[in-house]
């Protein structure tokens, strides 16, 4: 998970093109492509502390984390 984020800082460039190839967006800024990163760089210790901790009911903390 962290990979990815630090990917999202040191490469913008191959965000956008996820963000083109995967949701059809055409152009994106890259000031929009740091805004998940930074909520993944809140949210990566937490859950790794065990804060989200998810259970089989808990299906959709996953998609907040990934």
């Amino acid at each position: 998970m962290f990979v990815r984020v630090l990917d999202k800082f040191a490469n913008p460039a191959h965000s956008i093109g996820i963000f083109n190839a995967f949701y059809d967006i055409a152009s994106i800024p890259a000031s929009i492509v740091y805004l998940p990163g930074r909520l993944q760089i809140i949210l990566t210790p937490l859950f790794v502390a065990g804060l989200f901790k998810p259970e089989y009911t808990d299906w959709y903390k996953y998609y907040v984390v990934y």
